[in-house]
């Protein structure tokens, strides 16, 4: 598994992926299935590219455009976090 995980990939379903192969082959490894445990050999994925906060002038026009939706508070929950 890549160190870098996309934007497409949740670092956190990435990890759980790696968690999970990782115990599936120190159980092979183990029981003599496989010769060693290459996920030992990686580290742990990460986000490939930091986060950044959304211009001023978005989220302006979000709050703008949502003050007309009936569920605006869900909405905004859902995009502004």
């Amino acid at each position: 598994m890549h160190h870098q995980v996309s934007a497409s990939v949740s670092v956190s379903a990435a990890n759980k992926a790696h968690r999970v192969l990782r115990a599936a082959l120190s159980n092979a490894e183990r029981e003599g299935l496989v010769g060693r445990n290459a996920t030992r050999l990686v580290r742990t994925p990460t986000l490939a590219s930091p986060r950044s906060a959304l211009p001023a002038s978005d989220a302006q026009r979000i709050l703008a455009a949502s003050r007309t939706d009936p569920r605006d508070s869900r909405w905004l929950a859902d995009h502004l976090t």
